[in-house]
């Protein structure tokens, strides 16, 4: 039965959704006769047929949701914890009816949800929402100012670019790949991993881990188009027609849409609140990166350069001063470029520093990870040039990065070096495979192995 939907999906999406739904509420009206259960409805009738519907109740027990979905006269999802996620079978239903997983645990998490779930309900539901973005495409696809998106094979926000085109390239290898696996390589994770306990926890922490990075991401890439749907409903213009600075758009459309709401404002501090946890406790990870990078591994290999021998004690204690020098130095240029970054920037930087970092670091993770035997030199070699051809791609080939950063213009007063499809690749795409092909070469030429001992493996 599911396959059958999901062909109906494909080619009626809105049937597909009402059959479910109808499927479920039969299902559940079968439940209710064979318990015997006896129902007074009150107030039914006064339930709005012909807009989006917010259904707040009395949660007490499982049975509430049978009684009251088999009653839904529209297409309804229902807010659930999110450990129903994981019962199969149903939790593909659940996600089919688009109902929402709430994680009690996690605010930031949590408030994502509802931010979804409330951006749905200003649209009139998930396919209404994305119906009327399909729409929008239709009003401005004659626009002239679109005419240079639809050339580059931009077929609208509900359907993928024209495969091989500029904006296809942008979308599959930045949007997709570029942040998909740049966002596994970020160095602060790694610290995290090298700080768990045991196998059991890294294994979970890796499967909870993939359903976050789903969940971020497939929020980002779901709220960000229909944010256009909002702005055109009240101000008669798309996000980036209101807003000329993308960094604004979230931003304007979350203070916007709870403008309206009661307490809408209390919810924004919380919101607000949540991201900043979110963002201190990232920072405070990549500055224990980058201290413990100045005060152990430079300091250490100053002092074997220099051919001293290591006391223990005393070079401890500088280790510890250079770190927090070297955090503190870190802390400044941090906010100094926060005022002096241009406008539009928030996007490409995620860009850049998530690509970089999985091109020049990802293959020599796993490698440290998953080999027992590894090779000093081969991850220093592989580390180098994956960071060196990501940059040349990045400063000297690719469009968006070359012309943020001005490099090429000023050594050869061109933006790029060459000129066609290859401007819109990401650079992660060259330097990362870069990367894994020399790990593996120079596995088997450098003999300079270091064996993983079995107690810190099973450790």
């Amino acid at each position: 039965m599911l396959g059958v939907e999901w062909i109906i999906h494909k080619y009626k999406p809105y049937a597909a959704d009402i059959s479910q739904l109808r499927i479920v509420q039969w299902a559940f009206r079968v439940l209710l006769f064979i318990s015997g259960t006896k129902l007074t409805v009150i107030g039914e009738e006064n339930v709005p047929k012909d807009e989006a519907v917010l259904y707040i109740g009395n949660h007490k027990s499982f049975f509430d949701i049978v009684i009251t979905y088999a009653r839904c006269p529209r297409l309804t999802g229902y807010v659930s914890k999110d450990s129903m996620a994981k019962v199969p079978v149903f939790s593909i239903w659940m996600k089919r009816l688009h109902c929402l997983f709430l994680n009690r645990e996690d605010m930031k998490e949590a408030l994502k949800t509802i931010l979804v779930g409330i951006d749905n309900i200003k649209n009139g539901g998930v396919t209404e929402a994305f119906e009327s973005l399909s729409a929008l495409w239709d009003i401005k696809v004659t626009d002239p100012d679109y005419a240079g998106l639809i050339s580059s094979g931009m077929n609208g926000w509900t359907d993928m670019p024209t495969f091989g085109t500029p904006i296809w390239l942008t979308v599959v290898t930045t949007l997709l790949l570029g942040v998909g696996i740049g966002s596994i390589a970020q160095p602060q994770l790694a610290v995290r991993f090298m700080s768990a306990k045991d196998d059991k926890t890294l294994n979970k922490s890796m499967a909870i881990g993939a359903v976050f990075v789903f969940l971020v991401l497939g929020t980002a890439f779901t709220i960000g188009p229909l944010s256009n749907v909002f702005f055109y409903d009240l101000h008669g213009m798309t996000s980036t027609e209101y807003l000329s600075n993308s960094d604004l758009i979230i931003p304007t459309f979350v203070n916007e849409l709870f403008a309206e709401l009661t307490f809408g404002d209390l919810f924004i501090s919380i919101f607000i609140l949540a991201l900043v946890c979110a963002t201190i406790s990232t920072m405070a990870a990549l500055l224990h990166t980058m201290g413990a990078s100045a005060g152990y591994d430079l300091w250490g290999q100053i002092k074997e350069r220099r051919g001293q021998k290591l006391d223990i004690t005393r070079d401890q204690v500088k280790s510890l001063k250079a770190s927090r020098v070297c955090t503190l130095i870190m802390m400044v240029i941090v906010v100094i470029l926060a005022y002096v970054m241009p406008g539009n920037i928030i996007a490409k930087a995620t860009t850049i520093f998530m690509g970089l970092t999985a091109a020049a670091i990802l293959p020599t993770f796993a490698y440290g990870i998953f080999c027992k035997s590894v090779s000093p030199t081969a991850a220093k070699i592989s580390i180098a040039c994956g960071a060196v051809s990501w940059a040349f791609w990045a400063f000297f080939i690719e469009q968006g990065t070359s012309t943020k950063i001005g490099l090429c213009q000023a050594l050869f007063g061109e933006p790029y070096l060459i000129e066609g499809l290859v401007n819109y690749v990401d650079p992660l795409v060259i330097g990362l495979p870069i990367s894994a092909v020399v790990l593996v070469i120079c596995h088997f030429i450098f003999k300079d192995r270091y064996e993983i001992p079995e107690t810190v493996a099973s450790e």
